[in-house]
């Protein structure tokens, strides 16, 4: 788990970086969509995840949309070091 929340900051760090260099140089800013939640179906920026939201129950059960397996199975998950 530190590994992935290691490797989730880098890739939020990449974004951040990314965007500052999109907003120097003028792009075109992307497509605005309705946003359904946290999923793989969904477009997200990549600084909407972190490892603190997803030991946070409410962000769990209010923004991802997972299933009710997959939320219970993410909490037994955080919860195995208490």
């Amino acid at each position: 788990f530190g590994e992935a929340c290691g490797r989730l900051d880098e890739l939020n760090a990449d974004y951040q970086t990314r965007e500052k260099e999109r907003i120097k140089k003028g792009r075109m800013l992307p497509p605005q969509v309705q946003r359904l939640g946290f999923s793989i179906d969904d477009i997200v920026g990549a600084d909407e995840a972190s490892c603190s939201r997803f030991k946070n129950e409410k962000f769990v059960e209010d923004k991802l949309v997972w299933s009710a397996s997959l939320k219970s199975k993410v909490n037994k998950f955080l919860n195995l070091s208490r």
